[in-house]
């Protein structure tokens, strides 16, 4: 997912010539969690809007966001307005989707963004040159770098963003690009919150059958992911998620139930996983849970067993 935190700050002199900037910055704040692809945020002056895009513009468009040429307060000359920082959040082994970054011509002529380039893996998507009417707005297209496959959630990338453009003197301007990795990890835990990477099944009951056992699978990431599943081997059973699966966000965990089957024979031990699959973003595969059925011990126990998990 892409998001943009975006902090309009302009020269003093460009501030200055726009009517109704003030001359403070703000922005918005970095989201919690991933939760869907093409979200937008707000920041800025007076009104003005800009954002980052989950999914593609087009290049070298303008939109008509003012009055027109001429009006008070619009200088005699190209003036650019534009964010001093965009965040471009993604995803571990998602698609990075282009950000966009929102330039306003605050002047009474034609703005021409004549070269862009991005460094520290930041690309630049939109062909230049790119001219953008009197009090309209045009967009660079801004592709963040792939995250690696063992990013850890909340790692952090910076680059910079630089343009010239056609306003007196042919400034140079600089953006600052933030991205965050947002993933969705878990950890398989028993019942009491504890880590575990095998589950024993228990006799508390005694007799030739295990217990149920309680497990649960923890959301340890930043963002929320669906998981379906278990898909469970040969002699266990239990509690799904569901043909959905369950939506778990970060802190949050499904507690879920296994059990030993005998069936098919007359199986009295057993061993095996139970796999899990991710719909959203995870770094790596999903982990499993290797569950162990032991023999029981009880004196009473017979050779062969007609186990069996209720449906629950």
């Amino acid at each position: 997912m892409v998001r943009g935190r975006l902090l309009f700050c302009a020269a003093p002199t460009a501030l200055a010539l726009f009517l109704g900037f003030s001359s403070a910055c703000s922005s918005d704040s970095r989201p919690s969690s991933l939760v869907s692809v093409g979200g937008a945020s707000t920041a800025g002056h007076g009104g003005e809007t800009a954002g980052a895009s989950g999914s593609p513009a087009s290049s070298g468009g303008t939109s008509s966001d003012a009055g027109a040429p001429g009006e008070a307060g619009a200088s005699p000359m190209p003036v650019a307005l534009f964010p001093s920082e965009l965040e471009a959040d993604v995803a571990c082994n998602m698609q990075a989707f282009d950000a966009t970054l929102l330039i306003r011509n605050a002047g009474d002529e034609p703005l021409v963004i004549r070269s862009a380039k991005a460094d520290s893996g930041y690309t630049v998507k939109t062909a230049l040159p790119l001219e953008i009417a009197p009090l309209q707005s045009g967009s660079l297209l801004v592709t963040p770098p792939a995250p690696s496959a063992t990013a850890d959630a909340g790692t952090l990338s910076k680059g910079t963003l630089t343009f010239t453009t056609n306003e007196p003197g042919s400034p140079t301007h600089e953006v600052t690009l933030l991205s965050t990795v947002f993933e969705g990890s878990f950890e398989l835990t028993d019942s009491s919150g504890t880590p575990v990477t095998q589950l024993e099944l228990q006799y508390g009951s005694g007799g030739d059958c295990p217990d149920l056992t309680k497990y649960r699978i923890v959301n340890t990431g930043n963002a929320t992911f669906t998981l379906t599943g278990p898909t469970f081997d040969s002699h266990f059973a239990g509690t799904t998620l569901g043909e959905s699966g369950q939506a778990i966000p970060p802190g949050g965990y499904a507690e879920l139930l296994v059990g030993g089957t005998s069936a098919p024979g007359s199986a009295c031990s057993a061993n095996g996983d139970l796999t899990f699959s991710v719909m959203g973003p995870l770094c790596g595969s999903a982990p499993k849970l290797h569950v162990n059925w032991a023999k029981s011990t009880d004196p009473d126990a017979g050779a062969s067993c007609a186990c069996t998990v209720p449906t629950l």
